[in-house]
């Protein structure tokens, strides 16, 4: 997957207790250093990250049922719904953190900062790699008998790295939305096995999230909504003054929004 980066990404954020910020849990894990991945079951879109998956031929299907006898001992015409299941299983193990290129969507600003109340994390982009989203009119589709395929290659042959190649796939899909949300201009960050084994250990419930922590010097600024109350402003302000961090805030300009630095205000 080609992967184009612009200087910064942002991430926007709506408050969960404005009437008591000490106790704010988005304000906890800001102050933290605290971003929280989630897998495809929590993301707001119903067809967000997910496969159209595209069953075999009837001849097909008969040619891996005598695989799946030989390998596994499996007889039953059922296997490649379990192999369909067991993937499934499998994609709901991916961790990504979703953030965008645009500090100025008011779109974004209304949607996932409360309508301009909340605030945005603007990250510098040299600490950070991720995924480009692709927006498609379809979900993307992978064939089952390329998954059954790949479980049967052994240990010696060596993988295929090429566009064709099933894990490509399998990224390609799980950063994939329909057009309609092409507005958000996302990228997502992608746990790593090593941490989410690491992380998914730590994790107290059972939710669709993990709370990964991250250095200070991944924050640029934090840029305040055109609504944030004072409060909230000086509040944030604050607590991470001493980390060195800029901050900004957004504000309308004709038709559109604008940016502008007030660390110094």
């Amino acid at each position: 997957m080609e992967t184009e980066y612009p200087p910064y990404f942002y991430k926007y954020h709506s408050l969960e207790n404005g009437k008591n910020l000490e106790d704010d849990n988005v304000l906890k894990a800001l102050f933290n250093f605290s971003a929280r991945f989630s897998n495809r079951n929590s993301f707001n879109d119903l067809f967000d990250s997910k496969i159209d998956f595209i069953e075999p031929s009837e001849l097909k299907m008969q040619r891996i049922t005598k695989k799946f006898n030989k390998k596994w001992g499996i007889t039953d015409t059922k296997a490649l719904q379990k192999l369909k299941k067991a993937t499934d299983d499998l994609l709901d193990r991916y961790w990504f953190y979703c953030i965008s290129a645009n500090g100025k969507n008011n779109l974004m600003w209304s949607h996932y900062a409360d309508s301009h109340k909340g605030f945005c994390i603007e990250f510098n982009s040299k600490y950070i790699k991720a995924n480009k989203v692709t927006y498609q009119k379809e979900l993307p589709q992978i064939q089952l008998t390329e998954i059954f395929d790949e479980l049967n290659r052994t240990r010696t042959e060596e993988p295929l790295e090429d566009e064709n190649h099933l894990g490509k796939k399998i990224i390609y899909a799980l950063c994939t939305k329909l057009d309609e949300w092409a507005y958000e201009d996302e990228y997502r960050i992608q746990l790593n096995n090593e941490d989410t084994l690491k992380y998914e250990a730590k994790r107290i419930t059972k939710e669709n999230y993990l709370d990964v922590n991250f250095g200070p010097h991944f924050i640029e600024s934090i840029i305040f909504g055109c609504r944030t109350p004072i409060a909230t402003r000086k509040f944030i302000i604050e607590k991470m003054k001493p980390h060195k961090v800029k901050f900004k805030e957004a504000f309308p300009e004709k038709c559109s929004i604008n940016i502008r630095d007030i660390t110094n205000l």
